[in-house]
């Protein structure tokens, strides 16, 4: 039960005491000239917002907590401001002075805590309890919590943590079904796109407006895993995209297929590990793309045989790709080609990789121009690469059992 503020009123007049006070004032008075003002008085505390009814769950895949189903968590009551009886941003709880922070509700009139919002940081903005963003390793892929005075489900999405930054990736040995599941990837390391070119432009793709910066969370986030056997390389991507961009057809200025257009994952190999040269039948550059097309605009294509791909949106702001890719088509040694220490894979051999999240959204210009603003890589691809593998990271093959967690 929480016990209302002390009735008794504030002390902000000033107390004069003694005749040699009252004699200064009459003689203030008389002179008609001001020595002193006095002080203004402090605003009362404001009456805080009563909390909604509980938010609904959503389905198994990406759903939250269970709720009232009359509606959505509220974050917090209207902005009281501090307590004129507590020191400085405090408020009055029973008989105890609280700061003004989320275990105490903030500004508003409760002193009860700010809601525990289920993958997400909430703190006071404005003097109400608000979802500041979500965890690292949380999404809130349909979009009912982030930016809204809702709680919703929260951050419902959990991408699972991230294995440690490396320079050298150990892929380990696994068939994987392309379903657009996770289940078969379970134990094999996620890590993330943290790295940006400074001029990553090329005559075969539209030119990115953000090269050099990295998107806050709330617009691009993203995490891969990687997986190998004898017939293919595997690819799992998981990304929160705050406008998912699913082309269908070629409609942009410079774009010759779908995919190097659209929200897509850009994957790079050396099959030969050699990334000397430009990309050739060894060395290539695939994108992956939202609506299930793939293309290798500087090489040779593959064929429909050598790559399979299942993208799935999850809520309104995330997406799956899954794929697979033919080592033959990796190698460069379709129809019987040889070479030795790369075909076929085998454990310890290492291959030229990289792999890069596109990020298509509405230009700031103009909402109704769709424009290619962002590319995140794993490993740093250098600068101004132009038909040229010489940016790609490296990756060595492991049989399960000497990789990592």
């Amino acid at each position: 039960m929480l016990n209302p503020p002390s009735s008794e009123p504030s002390r902000r007049g000033l107390t004069l005491r003694g005749a040699g006070a009252w004699f200064a004032l009459l003689a203030v008075f008389f002179s008609g000239s001001c020595v002193f003002d006095l002080p203004a008085l402090e605003p009362d505390a404001g009456i805080g917002g009563n909390s909604g009814l509980g938010g609904a769950g959503g389905d198994g895949q990406i759903g939250g907590n269970a709720g009232n189903p009359a509606g959505a968590s509220s974050l917090g009551g209207t902005a009281g401001g501090g307590d004129p009886s507590c020191p400085g941003a405090q408020k009055l709880c029973g008989e105890t002075c609280r700061p003004l922070e989320p275990a105490f509700g903030c500004s508003s009139s409760s002193c009860e805590p700010c809601l525990d919002v289920p993958g997400a940081e909430v703190g006071c903005v404005e003097g109400q309890c608000a979802v500041l963003r979500c965890l690292d390793d949380f999404a809130d892929c349909d979009g009912d919590t982030i930016n809204r005075d809702t709680v919703g489900n929260g951050c419902e999405y959990p991408l699972g943590p991230l294995a440690a930054t490396v320079t050298s990736l150990d892929v380990i040995k696994r068939s994987i079904a392309v379903d657009g599941k996770r289940d078969d990837w379970s134990g094999i390391p996620a890590y993330s796109f943290d790295q940006v070119c400074a001029n990553c432009r090329d005559d075969n793709t539209p030119p990115i407006t953000a090269d050099s910066s990295i998107p806050a969370r709330n617009d691009l986030d993203g995490r891969f895993r990687v997986a190998w056997d004898g017939d293919f390389f595997y690819v799992f991507v998981e990304a929160f995209d705050n406008h998912p961009f699913n082309l269908g057809d070629p409609v942009a200025e410079g774009c010759q297929h779908g995919a190097e257009c659209e929200d897509a994952v850009q994957l790079f190999l050396a099959g030969r590990n050699n990334r000397s040269g430009g990309y050739s039948n060894e060395n290539h550059r695939v994108f992956l793309g939202l609506s299930q097309r793939f293309v290798a605009p500087a090489q040779g294509q593959p064929a429909l045989a050598d790559v399979e791909i299942s993208a799935q949106l999850q809520g309104t702001s995330c997406y799956r790709l899954e794929a697979k890719i033919d080592w033959a088509y990796i190698t460069g040694t379709k129809g019987g080609g040889q070479a030795p220490g790369h075909f076929p894979p085998a454990p310890a051999q290492s291959y030229g990789f990289n792999l890069a999240l596109n990020d298509w959204d509405p230009a700031v210009s103009d909402a109704n121009r769709i424009e290619r603003q962002s590319q995140i890589f794993w490993s740093n691809p250098g600068t101004e690469f132009s038909f040229s593998a010489a940016g790609m990271g490296e990756m060595t093959l492991r049989d399960g059992s000497d990789a990592g967690p």
